[in-house]
C-alpha cells in the first residue's frame, strides 16, 4: 500500500522522507517473520523450483558485477543492491498464496488499490489538479513539458508520474478482464468488469501509449489461449468493434489522438528515435559481455557513475536496453531465460488446471505479466512502483497455484 501512495505523501509534505527506503525495510521485515514462523513452511518446498532458483541466479549474477572491470564506481553498485529486497518478496508471496484464501486476498488488495488510483485519475482530468499537485508539476519545467502535452494534462492519479500511472492501470485492467470469467455470481463479474473499465477509462488520460499497446496485447493473448471457448469469439468480435469505433470513430481530442498514435508507430517520431538510439548501442552491447556496470546508464550514471561511457542526460527508454548495457548480453538472456520460463509455465497451467476458478486466476496474473514485458521493451515498465510487486508475486503465482484448491 504504501508504494502506493507514497508519492501523493510526497506531494502533500515536501519533505525528503525516505519512502523508499521505508517500503524495502518493510519487505525486509515481513521475510523475516516469515523466516521464523515455524507454522509457515510450505513455501520451502518452491524455493527449488527452477523458476525461482534462475530467479535467483539473476540477482547473485547483479552481485557478481561487482567484479565488471567496465565499472567506474562502487556507488552505482551499492544503489543496486537494493534490489535484492525483490526475491525477498518473491518468497513471502510463495507463502501468501499457499493457501486460495491467501490468492484471494492478493487480489482483492490489488484490484482495490488499482480500482482507487483510477477514480482518483479520472477525478483528476475531469476537476482538474489540486492547488498542491498543480504546484509539484509546475517546480520542474521539464516534468511540466512531459506532463502538459497539446494542451491536455495528462494525468498520473497518485503514483509517481503518467506512465507508472498508464502501466499500472493496463496491467490491473487486464487482470480484472480475466478474472470476469471465473466461475463467480453475475453481480461479482459485473463488478469486476465495472472495475477493469474504470483503469483501462483513466488510462486513457495518462497518455502512456506503451498501456495502449499493452491492453491490445494482453487481449489478443486472452483470446489465443481460450480460443475453445465460445464465450471467447463473443468478447473477441465486441472487442474488435470497440477498438475500430475507437480508431476509426469521427471524435477527435488530445487523448484519443494520443491513443491512435500508439498503434501507428510509422508515424511516431519519437519511435524513430529510439529505434537510432538501440541500433547505435548495440555495438557496445555485443562488446561488453559483464555491460558497463550498475547504473551506469544516462541520468543515474551521472548520479552514480559520472565519466562513464554510458553516463549523460539521456534515457534508454527500454528496460531490456537498461539491463543490456548495464549487465551485458549475459546479463539480457538470463532475464529472457528467466522470462520465458514463466510463460511456460503459465500457460501449461492453464491447460493442466482441472479448475475453471484457478484457471481464471492464473490468467489474471498471466495475460498481464505478458503485456508487461512486452510493454518493457519501449519502457522501463517492470520496474513502476507498485506495479513491480504485483511482477513479482505472479512469479509465485505461477509457481504455486496448481498446489492450490477452492473450496467446495
Amino acid at each position: 500500500m504504501l508504494t502506493s501512495i507514497m508519492f501523493y505523501f510526497e506531494r502533500i509534505i515536501p519533505v525528503g522522507i525516505p519512502y523508499g527506503v521505508v517500503c524495502d525495510l518493510s519487505f525486509v521485515l515481513a521475510f523475516l517473520s516469515l523466516l521464523f514462523n515455524k507454522r509457515e513452511k510450505q513455501w520451502v518446498e518452491f524455493v527449488k523450483h527452477p523458476i525461482t532458483l534462475v530467479y535467483l541466479l539473476i540477482f547473485a549474477y547483479q552481485l557478481f558485477q561487482i567484479f565488471n572491470p567496465n565499472a567506474v564506481s562502487l556507488s552505482g553498485w551499492l544503489v543496486s543492491i537494493r534490489a535484492l529486497v525483490f526475491p525477498l518478496i518473491m518468497l513471502t508471496s510463495l507463502a501468501l498464496i499457499a493457501s486460495f484464501s491467501g490468492l484471494k486476498l492478493l487480489m482483492k488488495v490489488w484490484l482495490l488499490i488499482a480500482t482507487v488510483a483510477g477514480l482518483y485519475g479520472i477525478f483528476q482530468e475531469f476537476f482538474g489538479l489540486t492547488g498542491f499537485e498543480m504546484r509539484w508539476v509546475t517546480a520542474d519545467p521539464l516534468r511540466y513539458g512531459l506532463y502538459f502535452i497539446l494542451g491536455h494534462m495528462r494525468t498520473f492519479s497518485f503514483l509517481s508520474d503518467p506512465a507508472s500511472f498508464g502501466v499500472f492501470m493496463a496491467y490491473s485492467s487486464l487482470a480484472a478482464f480475466c478474472l470476469m470469467f471465473a466461475p463467480l455470481s453475475p453481480v461479482k463479474r459485473f463488478f469486476l468488469g465495472l472495475c477493469s473499465f474504470i483503469m483501462a477509462f483513466s488510462m486513457i488520460y495518462s497518455g502512456t501509449r506503451t498501456a495502449y499497446a499493452m491492453v491490445l496485447l494482453g487481449i489478443v493473448f486472452f483470446i489465443l489461449i481460450t480460443l475453445r471457448k465460445k464465450v471467447t469469439f463473443i468478447v473477441a468480435f465486441l472487442l474488435i468493434g470497440a477498438f475500430l469505433v475507437l480508431m476509426f470513430g469521427p471524435f477527435y481530442n488530445q487523448s484519443v489522438m494520443r491513443l491512435r498514435s500508439a498503434f501507428r508507430p510509422s508515424a511516431d517520431a519519437s519511435m524513430d528515435v529510439r529505434d537510432v538510439k538501440r541500433a547505435n548501442l548495440q555495438p557496445y552491447i555485443w562488446a561488453h559481455p559483464m555491460g558497463g556496470g550498475m547504473n551506469t546508464t544516462g541520468s543515474a550514471g551521472v548520479k552514480y557513475s559520472a565519466g562513464h561511457q554510458l553516463a549523460g542526460g539521456w534515457d534508454t527508454d527500454s528496460g531490456y536496453l537498461k539491463v543490456a548495457l548495464e549487465q551485458g548480453w549475459i546479463g539480457l538472456t538470463l532475464l529472457m531465460i528467466f522470462f520465458m520460463m514463466v510463460m511456460v509455465k503459465g500457460i501449461n497451467n492453464y491447460f493442466n488446471l482441472s479448475d475453471p476458478m484457478l484457471q481464471a486466476y492464473n490468467l489474471a496474473f498471466l495475460i498481464p505479466f505478458f503485456a508487461v514485458s512486452i510493454g518493457n521493451f519501449t519502457q522501463i515498465a517492470i520496474l513502476y512502483k507498485p506495479l513491480y510487486i504485483f511482477v513479482i508475486t505472479t512469479y509465485a503465482v505461477i509457481i504455486g497455484i496448481e498446489k492450490l484448491k477452492t473450496p467446495r
